[in-house]
């Protein structure tokens, strides 16, 4: 059993993640910018707006640190790549860790993207592909990385960066493609893709979150693809989901594949631990329904 402090943690995949957690055994101490008085025994909500503070160290004092997941960032706005909050993140989160460290934390676990690698090559991706962020997030994120690692030799600690590819699941923003699809095929609206053939590789999150809870309860470092290792073409994905509202007649496609995505990750060193993934993208999509 560990204290494991969560930022995120009321975040997309932080409200599945902490459950999970919690049923290990785990006391949770979530910091969170909203005041929650809810709480029960092993998990503790802890107010702070991580963009306006300048103590963290005083959240460390709860309960010894044993364990950092740092999940929090802002991706939420439309122009969240190229946004400049990206660089008062990295700050912050430079600043959230060493203080973890300084008050006797031994282990960092942050959320990093694939979109700090080099996509222009369009080949599947191991932790060993070249980093070549084009956008301020993912170049934010690979600077994050260099500077924990520094960081962590300083004092002595373990870093688990993980490369997260595209997650997926109910409760997601309704901007992301199969909200977005259900939506409009709920009321009946038509439906236009403009990019049909990009492959992407999707993630369910209950997977993402069982990954994660299996790097924090091992006693490991390095960084790790949290991907399905599997590429799915974005029309399948949406005509999968049109089938399953038996309106596939609402769907349309444009035609231009000259500009096509292909985001794939190799998940071989995370299924080296044991890991496997629960759901495809067919179980996955049942899981809007």
């Amino acid at each position: 059993m560990a204290n494991i402090y969560i930022t995120g943690g009321t975040g997309f995949i932080g409200r599945n993640l902490v459950p999970l957690l919690l049923s290990q055994g785990h006391n949770c101490y979530v910091i969170t910018r909203n005041f929650l008085s809810f709480t029960q025994s092993a998990l503790h909500y802890l107010k702070c707006d991580l963009m306006n503070c300048d103590a963290f160290g005083d959240l460390f004092k709860v309960a010894k640190p044993d364990l950092l997941i740092h999940l929090a960032w802002d991706v939420k706005s439309q122009d969240f790549s190229s946004s400049a909050v990206n660089q008062l993140w990295l700050d912050k989160s430079i600043q959230l860790c060493k203080s973890f460290f300084i008050s006797g934390g031994a282990k960092v676990i942050v959320a990093g993207t694939c979109f700090e690698y080099d996509l222009s090559r369009k080949v599947v991706l191991t932790e060993n592909s070249s980093c070549v962020p084009t956008s301020l997030y993912g170049k934010c994120k690979d600077y994050l990385h260099k500077s924990l690692y520094e960081l962590c030799k300083q004092y002595s600690t373990s870093l688990v960066w993980t490369r997260i590819f595209y997650p997926y699941g109910k409760g997601e923003e309704q901007r992301k493609i199969i909200s977005y699809v259900v939506n409009k095929l709920k009321n009946d609206q038509l439906v236009n893709i403009k990019t049909p053939y990009d492959v992407i590789d999707y993630m369910h999150v209950t997977d993402i979150s069982r990954a994660l809870a299996l790097l924090a309860n091992l006693n490991i470092s390095g960084t790790y693809n949290i991907c399905s290792g599997k590429g799915v073409q974005i029309r399948h994905i949406v005509e999968l989901t049109a089938k399953r509202c038996n309106k596939e007649y609402l769907l349309s496609f444009d035609d231009n594949n000259e500009t096509s995505k292909f985001i794939v990750g190799d998940n071989t060193k995370l299924s080296k631990l044991g890991f496997n993934c629960n759901y495809d993208i067919y179980q996955g999509i049942d899981t809007y329904f």
